[in-house]
This record gives C-alpha cells, sequence and structure tokens, in this order.
C-alpha cells in the first residue's frame, strides 16, 4: 500500500510540475529510489514491525520473516509457518488426505446457528458451488472457514448456478462430488 501510494505520489508531481522535467535523469533516478524504498521501509515497518514478538528465530527464520514481509516478495513466500508445524507432527507412515471439518454453515436469521469460539481466518459469503468448494480446500489446507449462505434450499428457479461439465470434474478431482 505505502508503496504505490510513494509511486503514484511520484508520478503525480512529476506529471503536474513541468519543472521536474528540465532536471537531469540523476535526480529523477534519486527522487524515485526515494519514494521506491520509502514505499518498502513503510510497507515493511506495517506489516512486521507492529506484530507481537514471537518466539526467537534463528537466524534462517528471521531473513524468512523478513522476505516474507517485502511487498513482492511476500506474495510468492507465504508465511504458513502454522500449517508446515501441522504436517511436520503427523507421523510419516500417514499420507492420507486429511479432512479439517473447520468449516461452519449459518442458516437465515431466523434459524442462525451460533459460530464457534475461533475466529475465521476465511469468511466466505453467499458461497454457492464454487465458495463451498474454496471453503473444503481451505479447510483441508489447515485454514478456519466460516461460510455464511442465505438459505440452504435449492432454488427454485435456474439463475446460472448449475455446474458446467468442467466445474463438476473439478469438484470431482477435489473429492467434492455428490451421493
Amino acid at each position: 500500500m505505502w508503496t504505490f501510494l510513494g509511486i503514484a505520489s511520484f508520478v503525480y508531481v512529476y506529471k503536474k510540475c513541468g519543472d521536474l522535467l528540465s532536471y537531469a535523469n540523476k535526480e529523477m533516478l534519486l527522487t524515485s529510489l526515494t519514494f521506491f524504498s520509502l514505499g518498502l521501509l513503510l510497507t515493511y515497518r506495517c506489516r512486521a514491525g507492529w506484530l507481537p514478538q514471537q518466539r526467537k528465530k534463528p537466524r534462517f527464520g528471521r531473513l524468512c520473516g523478513a522476505l516474507s514481509a517485502l511487498p513482492l516478495v511476500g506474495s510468492f513466500w507465504a508465511r504458513s509457518a502454522p500449517a508446515g508445524a501441522q504436517r511436520a507432527e503427523q507421523p510419516k507412515g500417514r499420507q492420507d488426505k486429511v479432512v479439517n471439518s473447520n468449516t461452519t454453515v449459518t442458516e437465515t436469521a431466523t434459524n442462525t446457528k451460533l459460530a464457534p469460539q475461533y475466529d475465521p481466518e476465511v469468511i466466505i459469503v453467499g458461497s454457492g458451488v464454487l465458495g463451498s468448494a474454496l471453503a473444503a480446500v481451505l479447510s483441508r489446507d489447515g485454514r478456519k472457514v466460516t461460510v455464511v449462505e442465505r438459505d440452504l434450499k435449492e432454488p427454485d428457479r435456474i439463475v446460472g448456478e448449475l455446474l458446467q461439465p468442467g466445474g463438476y470434474n473439478a469438484l470431482k478431482d477435489l473429492g467434492l462430488e455428490g451421493e
């Protein structure tokens, strides 16, 4: 966010002020580098600086944490320590598919089920077929998922929610085929 704000501010100032065009390329490069580094610094500070301190990490863990806090690298270098720790605890002999049933469905407002006591990581509203598949996959991945659906009865008319053959095959591959 801060990086984008820095770049947008630089572009705005560059376009609005004709004086900047008369400066040498060296100053333009220095200005853009300053905006970019300030954006990276603020992004790192917002992502990693205010988080509660955890147990001391080894040097490699700190490097991984610093890399995952960077804006571009962070999207490719996901912080998945809890999920990795759960996978490491499983015995090596058992490599079957493990389904975590962390999915909660809330019905209409008149028959509302109480939400569980945990804070969900992902909330899917108005799921339909695609959202239900996404919830199942995220739940298998170890995330805490809450699905909020208006009602659980079948629609009385076709609105385009029917599965196409490709969607059915994808759900079948995920192990979500109907009975």
